[in-house]
C-alpha cells in the first residue's frame, strides 16, 4: 500500500480521516518533458494530468503551464468501501487503484490511500468541452477545432516583443482562434471593425472586464492587435484571436500565452 505525506486536513463526510487539504501546484513545461515523465515525477498518472488540465491528447510544449493537484492521504476506517471513498472525492475507483497500486477493490481499516481530489467534476467537464472547440465570438464567427500545438514564433513578432513599449499590464491568458470565413458570419466586431473586408486586421475577442475594448495589446505568438470584439464564451482570462485563414486558425489550437496591454 502506498504511504503519503500531506498537509493538515479539512473535514469530510466519510468515516475516515483526511490528512491533507487540496492545493494546486503549477508546473512549467520544459524542453524534453512528456506527460509520462511529469506524472512519474509527481507520483500521479497521465490520465489525471490530462483531466486536471482539460487536455484532449498528450501533446505538450515548452513554457506551457500545467496544473498538478497535491495529494491527500485518506485513512480507511471500518465500513469504508473504495467506491464510497472515490465517490466522496469525485474521482473514479480506477483512479484510486492506479494511485495506490491496487489490483483489487479490497481495502482494510488503517490502510492509507493517496487521493488527488477533483475541485469540481461538472466544471472540469464543461471546461474540457470548451477546450475542445474554439469559443464563438459575438460576430458568430466559424468555430475552429482546438488542438494544442508546438508554438513557433515568427522573427518579426519576436523582435516586436523586445521593443520598449509602455506596457501597462501583463496577463497570462488562454488563447483560442476564430475566423470569419463562413457563410453566415457577419464579420463585424463589437467595435465595428469589418474583418471580412479587412482580413489583414489583427483583432482579438476579450472580456471587457479584464481587457478594455479598444486596448492595444501584444499577444505572445500573435503580435500586436486591438481588443475589438467580445464573445459569450470569452470570460475571465480567455481571449479569441482572429486569423483569416481557416487552416492557420486550426494550427493555432489552444495556447497559454502572455498578453501585454500597451498604453
Amino acid at each position: 500500500m502506498k504511504k503519503a505525506f500531506t498537509a493538515i486536513a479539512a473535514a469530510f463526510t466519510l468515516t475516515g480521516v483526511v490528512t491533507g487539504n487540496t492545493f494546486a501546484a503549477e508546473y512549467n513545461v520544459k524542453l524534453g518533458d512528456s506527460l509520462w515523465k511529469i506524472s512519474n515525477e509527481h507520483h500521479t498518472n497521465v490520465d489525471s494530468l490530462m483531466k486536471w488540465n482539460h487536455l484532449s491528447n498528450d501533446l505538450i510544449y515548452p513554457d506551457q503551464k500545467l496544473t498538478i493537484l497535491n495529494k491527500e492521504t485518506y485513512v480507511v476506517k471500518n465500513g469504508d468501501t473504495i467506491w464510497d471513498i472515490a465517490n466522496n472525492y469525485n474521482v473514479t475507483v480506477d483512479q484510486l487503484k492506479q494511485w495506490n497500486n491496487l489490483t483489487a477493490d479490497l481495502i482494510h481499516p488503517n490502510d492509507e490511500l493517496v487521493v488527488y481530489p477533483e475541485e469540481d467534476t461538472k466544471k472540469a467537464s464543461k471546461d474540457d468541452n470548451e477546450s475542445k472547440k474554439v469559443e464563438s465570438s459575438s460576430v458568430k464567427n466559424a468555430s475552429v477545432a482546438a488542438k494544442p500545438v508546438t508554438k513557433k514564433q515568427p522573427e518579426k513578432e519576436q523582435a516586436a516583443k523586445n521593443t520598449t513599449d509602455n506596457v501597462k499590464k501583463v496577463i497570462q491568458m488562454r488563447a483560442t482562434a476564430y475566423t470569419a470565413n463562413c457563410e453566415k458570419c457577419s464579420g463585424i466586431t463589437a467595435t465595428g471593425v469589418n474583418i471580412k473586408d479587412h482580413p489583414e486586421k489583427k483583432v482579438i475577442s476579450v472580456d471587457p472586464n479584464v481587457i478594455p475594448l479598444g486596448s492595444k495589446v501584444y499577444v505572445e505568438g500573435y503580435g500586436y492587435a486591438i481588443a475589438a470584439d467580445t464573445g459569450g464564451a470569452i470570460k475571465g482570462h480567455k481571449i479569441d484571436i482572429f486569423i483569416p485563414s481557416l487552416s492557420k486558425a486550426k494550427q493555432w489550437g489552444v495556447r497559454n500565452v502572455e498578453v501585454k496591454i500597451i498604453e
